[in-house]
């Protein structure tokens, strides 16, 4: 075929060549496109994963080491000093992290995680203190894997439950100002200074978590 010939030897982003051969199959409906694109799309996205676990890309920021050092540090300075922001920085690493055993890293979704107030427990994402359950029902692929759970462990819960007793707001992660729940972006930043390093985000995180 010369058009799958001219994909082959013209082109060379294998990205771009996948949407071409997606956008001929979809006007032509020739199936003899799909194939090699299906192929494109494979290597793609195996290179992707690869990128995103690739240790020389995060060698050069933290170890999971000091990821969990940051953590021991965050509690002992919460048992100091257990003011509002000191006990935020210590659940943002807790639950964001990877450092807790059993709490694999997630996306910004904890910005919007409720504790009190309207819950829509079909829509929202929200803990259930009595059972030490955060459900997840509102996060990027929540179309595809539907509800989620995640279990806390006793030390992180007993600390939620002191944390909720001073907590003004419905949200479980507040502002500095602890007015008002974080937006992603306000959680994103917040990771960022709690290491003192604004490439440190939460898909570095969750990158040094899979590197393990």
């Amino acid at each position: 075929d010369a058009m799958l010939n001219r994909v082959e030897n013209d082109m060379t982003s294998k990205q771009s060549k996948k949407t071409l051969l997606s956008a001929l199959l979809l006007v032509t409906g020739d199936e003899s496109y799909r194939a090699p694109m299906l192929s494109l799309l494979q290597e793609t996205n195996r290179e992707y994963r690869l990128q995103k676990k690739n240790p020389r890309r995060i060698d050069s920021y933290i170890s999971f080491d000091q990821v969990k050092e940051r953590l021991a540090l965050a509690e002992r300075t919460l048992k100091a000093s257990p003011s509002e922001e000191h006990y935020v920085d210590y659940l943002v690493l807790a639950l964001m992290s990877g450092a807790t055993e059993g709490v694999v890293p997630r996306r910004l979704e904890w910005a919007s995680v409720k504790w009190r107030g309207e819950i829509d427990r079909e829509t929202d994402n929200w803990i259930d203190t009595k059972r030490a359950v955060v459900h997840f029902l509102s996060y990027k692929t929540a179309r595809s894997h539907g509800a989620q759970e995640v279990a806390l462990p006793k030390h992180v819960m007993q600390v939620i439950r002191r944390w909720l007793k001073i907590n003004k707001t419905d949200f479980l992660l507040v502002t500095k100002r602890g007015t008002k729940g974080m937006s992603g972006s306000q959680l994103s930043t917040r990771i960022s200074e709690i290491f003192a390093d604004r490439r440190i985000g939460v898909d570095m995180l969750r990158s040094i978590y899979l590197t393990e």
